[in-house]
């Protein structure tokens, strides 16, 4: 009780088990085979601070579900996730560290996710609720999927295996995404796309995808490969692809539009 843990470095080894229901700094690096729970006896927030390296391995079990309270944590450091359970609270989960890296086999799922330094993905991250960048740039090599929104004053760029699936606003102030060979996938419902160029781009969930000027593909366009998603382009506006797949079908290179668009040689309401 009334107890802050201070630790220079932290190791889980298999079949051991930490349970922190106080706040806990870790100053070096943490690895972990065994089993983490997070908590609180008496509904109190707890913060974990996670200043080194955090590694988990296989076999590992994170859980932030013990008791009480679910805990908030910051982490400044590199995160890789190869462990075999990992269960987050939809609570603060900010990455603070300057040129570091998010990786591992194991897809982290977190609601809520805040960039304040610059990272680099190169593994499965899924943000169910928010996913903030803040003055500073996110590089995606892997798979990031924001659910909802995607926003902050920072920015996204795409590396060339990047995959960015996102399901509702893209509010972020920049997403570069011209890299050859990245994808951008809208994968919500009704959505407006963000003004930018891209390598491939998706449209995929349902309803339209209304697109601006400004917006360009120098890949491929692919407009409901699944779902019933539709462009929404506005009348005399044209914008720019190399290839158009429309339902799973390539298209022929040429003028594309609505039946409404008698101006474009070949007419598809998709």
């Amino acid at each position: 009780s009334g107890v802050d843990v201070t630790l220079g470095a932290l190791t889980i080894n298999s079949g051991g088990t930490v349970t922190a229901y106080r706040q806990l700094t870790v100053l070096g690096a943490t690895n972990i085979t065994g089993t983490i729970n997070f908590g609180s006896t008496n509904g109190t927030v707890r913060n974990m601070i996670f200043t080194g390296a955090v590694t988990l391995n296989s076999g590992a079990a994170w859980n932030e579900t013990t008791n009480g309270a679910a805990a908030t944590f910051s982490f400044g450091n590199s995160f890789t996730n190869n462990a075999t359970t990992f269960t987050a609270q939809n609570t603060t989960h900010n990455f603070t560290g300057a040129t570091m890296t998010i990786s591992g086999s194991t897809a982290t799922i977190i609601p809520t996710v805040t960039f304040t330094g610059a990272y680099t993905n190169s593994g499965t991250l899924t943000v169910a609720t928010l996913l903030t960048v803040t003055g500073t740039t996110l590089t995606n090599n892997g798979t990031i999927t924001a659910s909802t929104a995607l926003s902050g004053t920072g920015g996204v760029t795409q590396g060339t295996t990047g995959t960015l699936n996102l399901g509702r606003t893209s509010g972020i102030t920049t997403l570069t995404a011209t890299a050859s060979g990245n994808t951008v996938n809208y994968i919500g419902a009704a959505q407006t796309v963000k003004a930018t160029t891209y390598s491939n781009l998706i449209f995929s969930g349902s309803f339209a995808k209304t697109m601006s000027a400004g917006t360009s593909v120098t890949g491929n366009l692919s407009i409901a490969p699944t779902g019933t998603a539709t462009a929404s382009i506005a009348t005399d506006q044209n914008l720019g692809v190399n290839t158009l797949t429309l339902g799973g079908l390539g298209r022929i290179n040429g003028t594309w539009g609505s039946t409404t668009a008698t101006s474009a040689t070949y007419q598809n309401n998709t």
